[in-house]
């Protein structure tokens, strides 16, 4: 191969690239924007299930000469609906280390104790005393 052909095919997989990038940030900005214009009355774990369901049928029944620039945009559908349930059922904020907040969970010296682990009645890190059995566990930071 040439240099010139080189070079052609480098700039068309890079100009393929930042097409599918940007119409995969579109079809996430259209659906997250799309989700704010729906009812506040309808439960919002099923608008994001749409969204996935959206983003994976999209493909499925479009033309073929139009899947190439519909996969980015509904990949970026589903990603959008995927984010909003993984963000609401598997990363929770209170697992998380304020910022500038020294204390993590477990380890401050309020009333996380690892209880049991030490076969006494202290806690494993940073209590200040003994616990006692009446003592109530908080659960917020």
């Amino acid at each position: 191969m040439k240099t010139k052909d080189i070079t052609n095919a480098l700039i068309k997989d890079i100009t393929n690239a930042l097409i599918n990038t940007a119409l995969a940030t579109g079809g996430y900005v259209l659906a997250q924007e799309g989700g704010k214009m729906l009812p506040t009355t309808l439960n919002t774990d099923m608008v994001d299930g749409g969204k996935i369901a959206i983003g994976i049928i999209a493909v499925m029944f479009a033309p073929k000469k139009m899947q190439t620039m519909l996969a980015p945009l509904a990949a970026g559908i589903a990603l959008q609906g995927g984010a909003n349930l993984i963000n609401k059922y598997v990363i929770k904020p209170e697992n998380f280390v304020r910022m500038g907040d020294y204390r993590m969970r477990g380890v401050d010296n309020r009333n996380y104790a690892l209880a049991g682990l030490d076969n006494r009645n202290y806690a494993l890190a940073g209590a200040s005393g003994p616990i006692s059995n009446s003592t109530p566990l908080s659960t917020g930071l």
